[in-house]
């Protein structure tokens, strides 16, 4: 294992907070998919740890930024119905409808991670691009493992490096110091830089867990450091396995449905990515996986090893593997990320790949921190969509995961402890006719599912195949967390790819696409936002410019 750069950095003392619970999205490559978009829409994907203790879980709370202006506006504007704009009339750039406009200010992913000020619907500027995957430890701070230079065997001369970094939000730097050289792994081209990382904060915030695998033949590395959040200096380091770079004699066991490699012919050989990481609410385990990939003859065998290590002293002592029989089956795709609901529980939302027959279901995997499976929750009575990935979040104090099929616009909520399903399903007569001449939807909501700061409500968007290659939103659909009975129906002012609720819980914001209009077609429509009360669904205010150059989404850990 190289050893940490360290450097001398001035230092600004630091006031850390909990941490903010999260669930997490569709992933690609790391047994679930990315939320699918169209041309140059990239979603961020953001590993946090979640806020419990040893008594038993708290509800999680949105992040918000410090507001510029304790002033709450008020206005006595009726409401009118809300309707569709005309595909050619793009939104106003900012139209006050209701009587309460929001004061918070908002991460949001935009130009890299950036400030929305909900007062007034505008970006504020960064000195610097927040691009890599940023971690919020307080109100005003961010932290990364930051890559620095390029990618390995490309064009620049600047070797590939992790760097610690803690910005305000502005993106000016508070600490940097340099973590990790990347300079001497070997890439394969098309299918891997010669390394991969994911980070997790510790549930104090007071420590970064990084997971890297790095290729530098004849083996491919799996480490697990820790790093100080204040000073930015590797405190700890582990290594979880070795495994070689190429293919033993004999052949791989094939996944259930082996899968040619997409692009054509790539070289034989074994690869890695780092998948998922994060920490027990109590802080002495952390759960670490990473998907292997073994190709020959452009035939993929898939595996995910996992670990479960204890954190004692405050550092890491000897992993537990977790049985082959408790990973993921090398055909699953999990469309959340581990989440521990106690300090000794972890869950994990899945659905079968390839060949399964039409009634098959997702399920949640339950796994303790000593690597023992608790046995898989089937979610009965939804099957899932061969070309739609269904949206999953866990509520860790009501002990539930939720599963939301946009395209099907059905519900089901699963008690964590007994198994007891709840299903919902919006009727027919409520949705928009479907097109004669359907075409893939190359949007999905990211995030497509939120639910209320007190957990009785969930917000879900809905989308409809049409004609477009975008597809169109059916608007926010609002149910009871509990019993998941539909409460109500909000009608959508545009395409909307994103939700998020206040940190009171008063507002839902709904952000809408840019460069399509309300019924997908593609326009030059900016980003959007509107803002819902989230008692009666009365728009408040609505953004219609927020931005004309880029994507507006939400962050799924506020």
């Amino acid at each position: 294992m190289p050893a940490p750069k360290q450097e001398e950095d001035v230092v600004v003392p630091l006031h850390l907070q909990p941490v903010v619970g999260r669930p997490e999205g569709w992933r690609a490559r790391s047994g679930s998919f990315v939320a699918v978009a169209l041309v140059g829409f990239v979603t961020i994907s953001v590993l946090l740890g979640t806020v419990l203790n040893d008594e038993g879980p708290s509800r999680s709370q949105a992040l918000v930024v410090p507001p510029a202006s304790p002033t709450a506006t008020a206005r006595t504007t009726p409401r009118p119905t809300p309707t569709p704009e005309p595909r050619a009339t793009p939104l106003p750039t900012i139209e006050v409808v209701g009587g309460h406009i929001p004061t918070e200010r908002r991460l949001v992913y935009a130009n890299g991670l950036q400030v929305l000020d909900l007062a007034s619907g505008t970006l504020e500027a960064t000195a610097h691009p927040l691009y890599d995957a940023m971690l919020p430890i307080g109100p005003d701070q961010l932290i990364c493992a930051c890559l620095l230079g390029g990618i390995a065997g490309g064009d620049t001369t600047v070797p590939p490096s992790l760097r610690f970094g803690r910005f305000d939000l502005t993106g000016t730097p508070i600490v940097q110091r340099d973590l990790l050289s990347f300079d001497d792994v070997i890439p394969v081209p098309d299918m891997t830089n010669g390394f991969n990382v994911v980070t997790a904060l510790s549930p104090d915030r007071a420590t970064l867990y990084v997971l890297t695998t790095a290729r530098r033949p004849p083996v491919w590395s799996i480490d697990l450091y820790q790093v100080n959040v204040e000073t930015g200096q590797v405190v700890a380091d582990t290594s979880l396995g070795r495994l070689p770079v190429d293919l033993g004699k004999s052949s791989p066991k094939p996944s259930p449905s082996p899968s040619p490699v997409a692009g054509g012919p790539t070289p034989d050989g074994v690869y890695l990515w780092a998948n998922s990481l994060t920490a027990a609410p109590n802080g002495r385990t952390v759960f670490a996986s990473v998907q292997v990939m073994e190709v020959r003859s452009s035939v993929w065998a898939s595996q995910n090893p996992e670990w479960m290590v204890p954190i004692r002293g405050g550092h890491p002592g000897t992993a537990i593997r977790i049985k082959p029989a408790a990973n993921p089956k090398p055909d699953d795709w999990c469309i959340d990320s581990p989440t521990f609901i106690d300090s000794v529980t972890i869950v994990q939302v899945c659905v079968p790949g390839g060949p399964h027959p039409s009634t098959a279901s997702s399920h949640v995997r339950r796994l303790t921190t000593k690597g023992e499976s608790l046995g898989d929750l089937p979610v009965t009575g939804m099957p899932i969509s061969d070309q739609y990935p269904p949206i999953a979040i866990v509520d860790t104090a009501a002990r539930a995961a939720f599963v939301w099929d946009p395209e099907r616009h059905a519900a089901a909520r699963v008690d964590l402890d007994d198994g007891t399903v709840a299903l919902s399903t919006v009727p027919d007569s409520m949705l928009p006719p479907r097109s004669q001449s359907e075409r893939p939807m190359g949007i999905w909501p990211s995030p497509g599912l939120v639910l209320s700061p007190d957990g009785a409500r969930l917000y879900a968007l809905g989308m409809s195949p049409g004609s477009e290659r975008a597809g169109s939103s059916t608007g926010i659909w609002v149910f009871g967390a509990r019993t998941l009975d539909l409460l109500d129906h909000w009608e959508p002012r545009a395409n909307l790819v994103s939700l998020a609720v206040s940190a009171d819980g008063r507002f839902v914001y709904a952000a809408g696409a840019q460069g399509f209009d309300v019924e997908g077609h593609e326009t030059s429509w900016p980003a959007s936002v509107t803002v819902y009360d989230a008692a009666s669904g009365e728009i408040q205010v609505v953004y219609g410019a927020v931005s004309q150059e880029t994507w507006i989404t939400f962050p799924d850990w506020q």
